[in-house]
């Protein structure tokens, strides 16, 4: 589309962390769920009370623990990913460590963005200190044949392991790897488990690039775009349909919300050792809102 249309945003919560991420619609209480990934965190806020703020976990590990993300469970409480490993928050806050990091992986390894599936199952990305290509990967978390959880490698050689979402009918995974500024779509098999095959959807002429995703209820695909200060919806052949415009050049991820599930809430990210400060960057860390004109679709609930 030569002039897609354009739309802007308001602020939720103005600064509220230095790297916020991961944002969930939880329809059961009205809140946005989100990540404050370097203060090791999830928080959710009701969006029309922003002293509602409230902490729903808090990694107490060593200094340089990060949140990847969080996702909603079917028992109202979380699964999180943190340095440590994946860990399933109970609604009374009791929390029982599920899986380290997928075997095999680097010292320096940390979760960077995951998501549940139609079926109930986790899937999660990793990343390292310094984005090493080829060292991360995406991964879905499996019973064993005991009481305990394995990963089942889907994705490897990721870079930077970031967002990801599905068609509808869960045959279709769209997933970013930042640092190779592309978002590739996978076909996958009739369970929605193994891949068939992939071709590239998106690619950017950016540092980062494709951040966050998530797919509307029409199936089109809402990826935050780092570093532009925008968020992009794409139709199902990659052409670009609308944009979000951010005042702030990290955006970093996005989800549907609302009651009829028709905003757009959009996580952000500060200014980065290479980047320079300024009025760009000056809502960086901030939770933003807009009216898209188009509806989404619930989140999965890890089972």
């Amino acid at each position: 589309m030569a002039n897609p249309p354009i739309a802007t945003t308001d602020v939720v919560l103005r600064n509220v962390a230095d790297l916020i991420e991961c944002p969930l619609w939880d329809e059961r209480s009205g809140r946005v769920v989100f990540v404050d990934c370097l203060g090791a965190r999830v928080l959710d806020v009701d969006p029309a009370d922003p002293a509602s703020l409230r902490v729903r976990y808090d990694d107490l590990g060593p200094d340089g623990t990060i949140v990847g993300f969080a996702g909603l469970a079917a028992d109202d409480g979380l699964v999180v990913g943190s340095t440590g490993g994946v860990y399933q928050v109970a609604p009374d806050g009791q929390i029982t460590q599920l899986a380290d990091p997928p075997p095999g992986a680097p010292d320096d390894v940390r979760f960077n963005d995951g998501r549940v599936d139609r079926h109930g199952r986790l899937w999660a990305g990793t990343t390292t200190a310094d984005r090493r290509p080829g060292a991360g990967l995406l991964a879905r978390l499996e019973p064993d044949d005991g009481d305990g959880w394995r990963w089942h490698p889907v994705v490897p050689g990721a870079a930077l392991s970031n967002g990801l979402d599905w068609s509808d009918d869960g045959r279709t995974l769209y997933y970013a790897d930042s640092m190779a500024t592309l978002v590739t779509r996978y076909r996958l098999d009739d369970a929605g488990r193994d891949v068939i095959e992939s071709e590239p959807f998106l690619s950017y002429d950016l540092p980062i690039g494709p951040d966050g995703l998530v797919v509307d209820a029409e199936g089109f695909v809402w990826v935050a775009v780092w570093g532009a200060g925008e968020v992009r919806r794409y139709d199902p052949d990659g052409e670009l349909e609308r944009v979000v415009v951010v005042p702030t050049a990290n955006v970093t991820s996005c989800c549907f919300g609302g009651a009829d599930l028709d905003l757009l809430f959009i996580t952000s990210e500060g200014p980065v050792a290479d980047q320079a400060a300024g009025g760009h960057h000056e809502l960086g860390g901030s939770l933003f809102v807009t009216q898209p004109g188009v509806r989404g679709r619930l989140s999965h609930r890890f089972a």
